[in-house]
């Protein structure tokens, strides 16, 4: 569940007119959290001590102080606790203080979230027009076990009434979830009326937020008006005297250039401007790497090795030259490395060092963070490279692990369901647990932790068929570890034969890590190449069988939409009953959208002749006004229908690029997880599963 205030201000602060004071910070206090943001790649340790420094500075302040507990809520599990305590005897001390009665209530949010609603709505008894807690409780109110749809909705019109045009922290994010259309209508134009009165550079983000919410709340046939308006919006902002344009700035006018239906030559023009303004920023990067992918596309064939190595050797000296350019990109360095050390262009002798080297590194600015342990120990295992280091990294991954898992399970929003799900899921001990046991068996580790072997040997077999091959391999893994050779090779098979997809190759490699794994502990206990062909091929009929991506059972109900597209036609459920449909979700900043769009754009041309079947897609940009350019320029046909709001409302969090697959009853058979780029027939299987669909099928049927 996405946590609440986490630490970004999406829209900031700008001209007071008549609202709640607690809505605009002291210029000051701006300026000075505005500093901190900047400083990306400080050391965690450092910038904690500097948000001590700035909520003692400015204790008044609520977005510096919002930040604080914000930041050690996630990058500081050993400080937390303390700072959580001090927050709730802050509002035990000061009943009277509605700023300490909020900080508690913050601080308590997830964990004690019934008192956390008690101390805001305290707070809003002494101070009616708090926005910061009618938001949070907005927040609380729009899913999960405290769900009340109307609740949120009258907390949100409180905020947006105490801070009309203001977007505070996480506003948009609730506002995608509660707010009716005519919420979103009306914050638009209060939005629209203050940065109409703003002049400092710095407060004009909220252009982003504006042109978004208002492609959204206009129909599509509206849009040509609505670039017309960016247009001049862009006119102004090139007025606006800005003395330290920062790369921000320039993505601001590069998104307006975009969006008001600007040639790509004139688009063009504004990226050089880029290229040369900020030229060591992640803006321009972005820009490069572009520019540099359409003058050497991908090789097509996934299968044709010799065209993606020649491929791969030129983007890894590209990733090079990138790496001394673009300094302000902090992750592409350790990219890089792992790009040189994957095509083998880096020895174990040089290569350990290095990946140390970057290991420590992140863990210095990003503090304990379990990503970099597992990221860090998988790429050496990878290589067969200092199997003892890895295993090093993940005994204290490992801990976080538990402790992440710890504190997603006992948050107190999560419904019954929710909590079921994580569980079977494996939350964060599930891959975990996978790295350190593949860590331990090329140690020669015969040791675990307890609470390692523990939740491995108690769970279940998953009900999800897709999660099944995955549990055999961990149960395998951890037989292996043992030496009990027979159960390991036992488990392996399972695992073999459960699994629904066999690797194809990608990028010109086939790597079958569930093959390499079990081939390794049947030579090791005596077997041979030919006998071990023999015992790992399935039976006739099983394993093996999809392969086009990871397919899940839906755990929702088809909503009945009506969603208009860009072209300006409705479209109802009611009105595709018949048919079978498949809806796929993607945006224009999801690479592996745009990489699944042209597949989709030729099942479409095959299939959209035929009267019982409908491809369509659903956009769920924020900015959506980047979106038809984007269609156009790589001429695109299918419908796109405009659907962030849709699919906001129906789930707190998910994964793109998805695809839903309907019956002809509007029944919901099946969902699709991301774009297995490896099936060269793609088309040709989602034509097959459409035709099945007619008759109810789903690709999870046998």
């Amino acid at each position: 569940m996405r946590p609440l205030f986490a630490f970004c201000l999406l829209s900031l602060p700008l001209a007071a007119q008549t609202l709640s004071p607690l809505c605009v910070p002291d210029p000051a206090a701006f300026d000075a959290e505005q500093a901190f943001r900047d400083q990306r790649q400080v050391p965690m340790n450092d910038r904690l001590a500097a948000l001590d420094q700035l909520a003692a500075k400015f204790p008044s302040d609520y977005a510096i102080q919002v930040r604080r507990v914000s930041y050690f809520r996630w990058f500081a599990p050993d400080r937390w606790p303390a700072v959580r305590e001090a927050a709730v005897a802050g509002a035990a001390a000061s009943p009277d203080n509605p700023q300490a009665l909020f900080l508690a209530a913050l601080a308590l949010h997830q964990s004690d979230t019934p008192r956390t609603i008690k101390l805001l709505e305290q707070t809003v008894k002494l101070v009616p027009d708090h926005p910061w807690a009618h938001l949070l409780l907005a927040g609380i109110r729009q899913s999960g076990k405290f769900a009340d749809p109307a609740q949120a909705r009258e907390s949100f019109a409180s905020y947006m009434k105490a801070c009309p045009g203001y977007l505070l922290h996480d506003a948009e994010w609730v506002m995608g979830k509660v707010a009716t259309p005519e919420m979103q209508t009306a914050l638009a134009r209060d939005l629209r009326a203050r940065l109409a009165e703003e002049k400092d550079p710095r407060r004009l983000q909220g252009y982003s937020t504006l042109w978004g919410l208002e492609f959204r709340s206009r129909s599509p046939q509206e849009h040509a008006e609505l670039r017309k308006q960016v247009a001049a919006d862009l006119a102004r902002l090139r007025a606006i005297e800005n003395p330290q344009p920062n790369a921000a700035w320039w993505r601001l006018l590069l998104a307006a250039t975009k969006q008001s239906g600007a040639s790509r030559e004139a688009i063009a023009t504004v990226e050089d401007e880029v290229l040369a303004a900020v030229p060591a920023s992640d803006a321009a990067f972005s820009i490069a790497y572009d520019r540099w992918k359409k003058v050497h596309p991908e090789p097509a064939n996934h299968e044709d090795r010799a065209a993606w190595d020649t491929w791969r050797r030129a983007e890894i000296e590209a990733r090079e030259a990138w790496s001394r350019q673009f300094t302000e990109v902090p992750w592409l360095p350790e990219q890089t490395l792992r790009s040189r050390i994957e095509a083998k262009l880096v020895g174990e002798k040089e290569g350990v060092p290095q990946v140390q080297k970057q290991f420590e590194q992140s863990l210095l600015q990003d503090g304990p963070n379990l990503w970099n342990y597992v990221q860090s120990a998988n790429l050496l295992l990878d290589q067969g490279w200092a199997p003892q280091l890895a295993l090093e990294w993940m005994r204290e991954g490992w801990k976080l692990a538990i402790a992440a898992d710890e504190r997603s399970l006992s948050e107190d929003t999560r419904t019954a369901e929710q909590i079921a799900e994580l569980k079977e899921e494996g939350g964060a001990r599930g891959f975990a647990s996978h790295i350190y046991l593949r860590a331990a068996v090329a140690a020669g580790e015969k040791q675990v932790p307890d609470s390692l072997r523990q939740f491995v040997e108690s769970r279940p077999e998953p009900k999800n068929k897709s999660q099944v091959s995955d549990h055999y391999w961990l149960l395998a893994r951890l037989a292996a570890v043992d030496g009990h050779a027979a159960d390991s090779l036992a488990l392996y098979q399972q695992a073999i034969f459960r699994r629904e997809r066999a690797p194809k190759p990608y990028r010109g490699e086939l790597r079958d890590r569930l093959l390499e794994d079990a081939r390794a502990e049947f030579l090791k206990n005596g077997g041979s190449e030919k006998t071990f062909a023999l015992w790992s091929k399935p039976p006739e009929g099983s394993g093996a069988k999809l392969a086009d991506g990871r397919w899940e059972k839906p755990t929702k109900t088809m909503p009945a939409f009506e969603l208009t597209d860009l072209s300006g036609k409705s479209w109802k459920l009611k009105q595709l009953e018949g048919k079978s449909v498949l809806i796929n979700l993607w945006a224009t900043w999801c690479g592996p959208c745009r990489a699944e769009m042209p597949h989709f754009q030729k099942l479409y041309e095959k299939l959209k002749e035929k009267g019982d079947v409908q491809v369509l897609s659903f956009n769920v940009d924020d900015e959506l006004g980047l979106v038809e350019p984007y269609v156009k320029e790589h001429s695109y046909t299918f419908p796109v229908l405009p659907a962030y709001a849709l699919v906001r409302g129906l789930f707190d969090g998910y994964a793109i690029p998805q695809n839903w697959l309907l019956g002809p009853k509007g029944d919901w058979l099946a969902t699709q997880i991301g774009f297995d780029a490896s099936d060269t027939d793609w088309v040709a299987t989602m034509a097959r599963h459409l035709e099945r669909a007619r008759t109810g099928a789903s690709p999870l049927a046998p």
